[in-house]
């Protein structure tokens, strides 16, 4: 089962959210992310309190920016690996947050 979630009010959308909560314990439990900036910060630091999944992956444009939002999130306790392109999110996460300005 995967959700997407489109929130460009920066909250999670609540029917998608509640339905990671239920699917998040079971089998693998993998949060992708397309995006790396204070959106995608702050849709995760929301996650968090409604599940335990804390295994990230991510894509963005920037390989800067996605070392530095590896970094700056697993100080916060997630455990975050990059990926090469949005169809390894498609095939391996559970849940796909999307935090793009496009």
């Amino acid at each position: 089962v995967a959700a997407r979630l489109l929130a460009p009010s920066g909250l999670l959308d609540g029917g998608a959210g509640g339905a990671f909560k239920k699917c998040g314990g079971v089998g693998r439990c993998i949060i992708g992310m397309v995006g790396t900036g204070i959106q995608a910060r702050f849709q995760l630091r929301y996650l968090a309190h409604i599940t335990y999944c804390r295994n990230v992956l991510v894509w963005g444009r920037s390989p800067t920016n996605v070392n530095q939002f590896i970094n700056d999130m697993e100080k916060e306790g997630w455990t975050v690996r990059a990926v090469d392109d949005p169809q390894t999110l498609l095939e391996e996460c559970v849940l796909i947050v999307t935090t793009t300005s496009a």
